[in-house]
């Protein structure tokens, strides 16, 4: 193991007051993370910030500033949707909205405006807004209340990255300087509620037929449920904070707290339930759903049977709720979308509500360029006591051509990533001397090579191969490209479409409060300022390159990014860790995973993945574990930031809080770094040689 310790470049007095022993408090709860660790404090004995390693000659500097281009003034008209039958009275507005846009295609228009009021949108396809250019899309305070049928969509592999614009809300693309503007949009949660919250009123576990176990919960926002008489779909299930703005600690009694996961599919209802009454139902968790129209997943019902063999899983499925309380019942989870975007050039969107949404609030792909988020919020509509946003992604980038900015961008009670940028990535073999073949499950429909396209080769642990090829043609799965392929990719290798890049991101102003999820920033030049990550179910950040041979594959690496002046507070911080025993609120480094999902290919100090990450001025409140874990890269910095530990409270604070993990990383430089509060021992555990 190689291990950059001895090349640190270290402060006078640091050795004396650092320690190779595990700080007292540690040796029960806590050891397993720092086990075989060197502890260094943030501080000396009279408070000195102390130095570790040696200040690059230039520190990563993040995304340089860009304008993305409003419409310009011509003299094309100012449609009224209205006069094509756009109408408060009416169900179903798609059709009258499409012709207004189709018109102001045709003509030109420089604007398409809604009269202020409530649209509803209930057919079964999107608004598609196609090739307008210096156009914009005025709602002027509208509401647009979408309701769309679930399609059975069983494969939960490639849901992440959408592939069905026909059914987003709005679609927009191959659009250049348009804007979208003063748009609320909208679920019809009358008729087809998203999520439900729900109190435990009984939980039943059964010895004598393990499968029978069951928990009972009261509705407690109806005396009749939308859904009742027919099944209720079951995706996931979260603890909720009593005052339903953000999510609780788990009361259940496990060792990572968290979300409970049942159907990840579109159409999907996860498990059985039955109506006790309009409001109250019972839930097995180790049941297949039953009754009209429940369906289930061949995977699910392999679940099923392996489960029989294990007598206690049903008693653990139940006994994790807790009677009295709350938990969201979300009914859905991918499919649909809110605005999907394609292949658009300098788009706006500006003074925007996503009070909720089917699936991603905002997906982008494709070679789109130039997106600017301004003021849009996902956050419920106020006073409406919703527990849910997006039951996707908020902000989900599945491959671009980059130049994105997010001001004033704001996330509350959605469910998976808030935001997820990336560029989708593959694995192929060598078939013969200028043929790859796509072998990663998800295939060419995800990797989405063309002709044209540039293809990077990686090694499997995704260093660099030092072979770029073009590809000449596509027949199914295989790849013709411009040059020999080298024999060492018989064995398979980690594929790149360099003729994508999600890169140039800035976030500015963004505040995440009471979020599902994280941001998984996989992308290079990026930079967040004056950020807010509050009350986060799980950690806010991972920073990294993400692979895994039969699931995800997503990102080409993380490189200079910049965090300024962020605000990370109280996040909870649910999720098991990626690596080891550390719980942080950062990961930074390669997560690259072989097809049994248990060794890791990525530890190494770098391998071309994650290159020059800075924190700088940024401020930790009330971390209840790691602030870091720099698990591999190089060039990573930790510079004049303030830690504030409050005292523990209850059993998730976890002894290391407020410290930073390193295992494989080099070129690190930690300064300035200073803790105020709770005494407990902060600074940095280095692995050992």
């Amino acid at each position: 193991m190689f291990l950059f310790l001895c090349a640190l470049s270290i402060s006078a007095g640091v050795l004396a007051a650092g320690t190779n022993v595990v700080p007292p408090c540690l040796a029960t709860r806590g050891a397993a993370a720092v086990q075989g660790r060197t502890f260094r404090p943030w501080q000396d004995t009279t408070g000195l910030s102390l130095v570790y390693g040696s200040e690059p000659k230039s520190l990563p500097t993040g995304c340089a500033p860009f304008e993305i281009a409003r419409p310009k003034p011509h003299a094309g008209a100012a449609v009224d949707a209205a006069d094509f039958g756009v109408s408060e009275a009416i169900d179903d507005n798609n059709a009258a909205l499409q012709r207004a846009v189709d018109h102001c295609r045709r003509t030109g228009a420089a604007k398409l405006v809604l009269r202020k009021g409530t649209y509803r949108f209930f057919g079964p396809r999107s608004v598609v807004f196609d090739s307008l250019t210096d156009f914009t899309f005025d709602a002027q305070g509208a509401t647009l209340v979408f309701r769309r049928p679930s399609k059975w969509r069983t494969d939960e592999l490639i849901w992440q990255a959408s592939f069905h614009p026909e059914d987003a809300n709005f679609f927009i693309r191959d659009c250049s300087r348009c804007l979208f503007t003063n748009y609320n949009m909208d679920w019809d949660w009358e008729s087809d509620p998203l999520a439900t919250v729900a109190r435990v009123v009984a939980v039943n576990p059964d010895d004598a037929d393990d499968a029978n176990s069951s928990v009972e919960f009261e509705l407690v926002d109806y005396m009749r449920h939308p859904f009742y008489p027919n099944p209720m779909p079951f995706q996931t299930i979260t603890p909720l904070a009593e005052t339903r703005d953000a999510f609780a600690l788990d009361p259940g009694n496990t060792a990572y707290p968290g979300c409970f996961y049942y159907s990840l599919c579109e159409g999907g209802f996860g498990r059985a339930m039955s109506w006790l009454a309009p409001n109250r139902i019972r839930f097995w968790p180790m049941r297949p759903p039953i009754g009209p129209g429940a369906r289930t997943r061949a995977s699910d019902t392999a679940s099923f049977e392996k489960a029989k063999a294990d007598s206690r899983q049903g008693r653990r499925a139940v006994t994790r709720f807790k009677k009295g309380c709350l938990y969201r019942i979300a009914h859905y989870y991918p499919g649909k979308s809110g605005i999907y975007m394609e292949g658009n050039r300098d788009l706006t969107l500006e003074n925007a509500n996503v009070w909720s949404c089917r699936g991603m609030a905002h997906v982008i792909d494709g070679p789109q360029h130039h997106t600017h988020l301004h003021h849009v919020h996902v956050v419920p509509n106020p006073g409406s006591g919703r527990t849910m946003t997006a039951t996707a992604d908020s902000c989900h980038v599945a491959n671009s051509l980059g130049y994105l900015k997010l001001e004033d961008f704001r996330v509350a009670l959605n469910q998976d990533d808030f935001s997820n940028i990336h560029d989708r990535t593959s694995a192929g073999c060598r078939r013969d001397a200028r043929t790859i073949e796509i072998t990663h499950p998800r295939g060419n429909l995800y990797f989405g090579a063309k002709a044209g396209d540039l293809i990077e080769a990686r090694n499997p642990d995704f260093s660099p191969a030092n072979y770029v090829a073009r590809v000449v043609a596509v027949a199914g799965e295989r790849l013709t490209l411009d040059r020999d392929v080298p024999d060492a990719m018989r064995e398979g290798s980690i594929l790149f479409n360099r003729s994508r890049g999600s890169d140039h991101v800035w976030w500015k102003d963004c505040v995440m409060d009471g979020f599902w999820g994280r941001a998984t920033m996989m992308c290079s030049n990026l930079t967040f300022e004056n950020c807010v990550f509050r009350r986060g179910i799980s950690s806010p950040l991972k920073i990294q390159a993400a692979f895994h041979p039969a699931r995800w594959a997503e990102g080409m690496g993380a490189t200079n990014h910049l965090y300024r002046g962020c605000t990370f507070e109280n996040n909870q911080m649910h999720w098991v860790p990626p690596f080891g025993n550390v719980v942080a609120e950062i990961f930074v480094g390669s997560n690259v995973r072989t097809p049994d999902y248990r060794a890791d290919l990525s530890k190494k100090p770098w391998n071309g993945a994650v290159d020059g990450i800075l924190f700088r001025k940024c401020r930790f409140v009330n971390s209840r574990g790691a602030l870091a874990h720099l698990y591999s890269g190089r060039n990573l910095c930790f510079v004049d930031n303030e830690i504030v530990l409050a005292e523990a409270t209850d059993r998730w604070y976890l002894p290391y809080r407020g410290s930073i993990f390193v295992d494989y990383a080099e070129g690190l430089y930690f300064s300035g770094n200073r803790v105020t509060g709770d005494a407990v021992p902060a600074g940095v555990y280095f692995s050992r040689p």
